[in-house]
């Protein structure tokens, strides 16, 4: 990903910033025996890489650990991770969560697992886990798209929903014929791909306004980039169009 002159490559073991001109290392941080499962997300001071069993939070200028989630086997696996102004959303093999920007690790937090094993000896109480916003079931999901203070997520089994960023209420449910890709919020909207149809839905009400059937699509819409003015498609893996 380049971002503001400087190219951030995120590897098995790694993250790298380098400048994207000369190709000068700036900084690297080491992820350990981790691997990348997703493209690194990127917001203003902050990165964000989803490796095999967390995401990790960096400094994007000095490349310093601000803050990581671990997460539990009922979560499952992170698959994607988006940030907002004031939160970031994690969306694993079961749920999206989403967590405040400027959360820390607690002071216990290298405790936990011998913690654990106390609780489990009946030698200590339960360890309490990190606070997050809010959490909710997104089995079969894709990567969570972020509009200022609300949330989008889609299945592939067709419903898109979005939800406060905050407090995680439900805003607005629309359900249709199965979601091909990930949604992508642009300056007119939501887009939503349902095979070979495009929706662009309102951020606020959920409602639809405008639609465009591809009529001569070869395969289905599986991923879509916004660029000045008009948007890349990628259709299968047979074509990429350009949609003015």
């Amino acid at each position: 990903m380049v971002v503001d002159g400087v190219a951030y490559v995120a590897t098995n073991g790694a993250v790298v910033a380098l400048d994207a001109a000369t190709g000068a290392e700036r900084w690297r941080a080491s992820l350990g025996d981790a691997f990348v499962v997703a493209p690194p997300a990127v917001d203003g001071t902050l990165l964000a890489v989803a490796t095999s069993d967390r995401v990790r939070f960096f400094d994007r200028e000095a490349g310093a650990l601000r803050f990581h989630w671990p997460l539990t086997a009922a979560q499952g696996r992170a698959e994607a991770v988006a940030l907002g102004e004031s939160m970031a959303v994690i969306a694993t093999q079961g749920v999206a969560a989403a967590i405040d920007r400027a959360a820390r690790r607690p002071w216990w937090s290298p405790l936990r697992p011998a913690w654990r094993w106390l609780h489990v000896l009946g030698a200590a109480p339960e360890p309490p886990w990190s606070p997050y916003l809010w959490e909710t079931d997104h089995r079969g999901g894709y990567a969570p798209a972020i509009s200022g203070r609300a949330v989008v997520l889609a299945t592939r089994a067709g419903t898109v929903r979005a939800h406060d960023a905050r407090a995680g209420a439900v805003l607005w449910e629309r359900r249709g014929a199965g979601v091909t890709a990930a949604p992508l919020v642009a300056a007119e909207g939501v887009l939503v791909a349902r095979g070979t149809t495009l929706e662009l839905l309102d951020v606020a009400s959920g409602e639809q306004r405008a639609r465009r059937a591809l009529d001569a699509a070869p395969a289905p819409v599986t991923e879509v980039v916004v660029v000045t003015g008009g948007a890349v498609l990628r259709l299968g893996d047979r074509e990429i169009w350009l949609l003015r």
